[in-house]
């Protein structure tokens, strides 16, 4: 697995959980990688993502007044495998909160072309 660990700071009011209907109401992180895409809200409920290429993961999130942080355990074989160490892999990082609104790492006009996204480099 590729294991991701995200923090979020909050401007002090705690994030805001959705309601289950529409998890995209809420605080939710979304990770993305050439041709996948995975994410959760606030609440660490995988993000019911509209698009053809969600994988699987497991993931949890934990909340605090200031902050709200999630993990998630991506298997690399629904990423083409484990690369080898020291290859860099494009990957975006982009989130949704309810104050601010849309963030993004590296922001892309569509998130599938990930010549705008940045670099993740595997070290031992």
């Amino acid at each position: 697995n590729l294991y991701v660990h995200m923090r979020c700071e909050t401007a002090g009011t705690g994030p805001a959980i959705s309601d289950g209907q529409s998890p995209l109401q809420g605080d939710t992180l979304r990770l993305e990688f050439a041709g996948h895409s995975v994410g959760i809200d606030a609440g660490g409920s995988a993000l019911p993502l509209l698009l053809p290429y969600q994988i699987p993961f497991a993931g949890s999130a934990t909340r605090s007044e200031k902050e709200w942080a999630a993990q998630m355990a991506i298997p690399w074989s629904h990423l083409g495998g484990r690369p080898a160490v020291g290859k860099a892999i494009p990957v975006n990082l982009s989130g949704h909160d309810t104050v601010d609104g849309d963030i993004s790492w590296r922001p892309v006009r569509d998130h599938r072309q990930t010549q705008s996204f940045g670099e993740l480099l595997l070290t031992d």
